[in-house]
């Protein structure tokens, strides 16, 4: 893993919080443009994000979207007992489509 991280030159590829946790809120530290990438095209737009989860009900979900020479960038949180990994990914999705962003 590592190697992986070194070669990939991924922030700092810090592993000293430990094989299972160096990537949760430990020595792992990656910049927004290192978390972010191209998940979705379509003809007038690029949909590029990354989803998060902490696994006690608190997930998020950044990005952006590239459409018609402007950027639109952002950030939901979602918390709640019973909300799953998608719940924040789902409302930002839904927002985006009713501003028909993407």
């Amino acid at each position: 893993m590592q190697d992986y991280l070194t070669k990939l030159n991924y922030g700092n590829a810090d592993m000293s919080g430990g094989l299972t946790k160096f990537w949760l809120v430990s020595s792992l530290k990656i910049s927004p443009l290192e978390q972010v990438m191209i998940q979705e095209r379509k003809s007038d737009a690029v949909l590029s994000w990354k989803m998060g989860y902490a696994g006690s009900g608190l997930g998020w979900f950044v990005g952006y979207v590239e459409r018609n020479n402007n950027v639109y960038f952002f950030a939901t949180e979602a918390e709640g007992k019973n909300l799953g990994p998608g719940k924040a990914s789902e409302i930002t999705l839904k927002i985006l489509a009713d501003k028909k962003l993407f």
